[in-house]
């Protein structure tokens, strides 16, 4: 039985194929330090254009059925993720064209993957409180001999 593919991996798909094959195809340091800031940048606009124009808000589309959060949490974890992304390209973009290739390179691997690391464990320290009580209590239960048993 065939499935129809997502919009959202057709997207996905679509900016691996440009980007992919722009840089093979222009093989040039600038490009690929553009292509970085470009990226951070799109995410942005994104997140902040979706919401805007078309109360779209894509934080909760990609984890509302995962989390359950009051809407205003949802705009401000949208805006902070907008605002992290344009961080990234800024920074990005600095680094890129002020250091040599090698400090952007290893910014670009260790840096931004620090940062990205660091972003998320603080988006979910900010979540934790706005997580339901019920879920906690799942949280706690143990999965013992295929049954689930609470805590005494």
């Amino acid at each position: 039985m065939k499935n129809k593919i997502p919009a959202k991996q057709w997207i996905i798909f679509g900016l691996i194929v440009v980007f992919g094959g722009l840089t093979i195809y222009l093989q040039n340091d600038a490009f690929l330090k553009w292509k970085v800031t470009i990226i951070n940048t799109f995410f942005a606009g994104a997140l902040l254009i979706s919401n805007a124009l078309f109360n779209k808000n894509i934080i909760k589309e990609f984890l509302g059925e995962s989390l359950s959060l009051p809407e205003n949490i949802w705009a401000k974890l949208n805006a902070a993720w907008a605002l992290f992304f344009l961080f990234c390209a800024g920074l990005n973009y600095y680094i890129a064209f002020n250091y040599d290739l090698d400090t952007w390179v290893n910014f670009k691997v260790f840096g931004l993957t620090g940062l990205m690391f660091f972003f998320s464990i603080t988006s979910i320290l900010f979540l934790y409180k706005y997580l339901s009580i019920e879920e906690d209590e799942n949280d706690i239960n143990t999965f013992i001999d295929g049954k689930i048993h609470k805590p005494k």
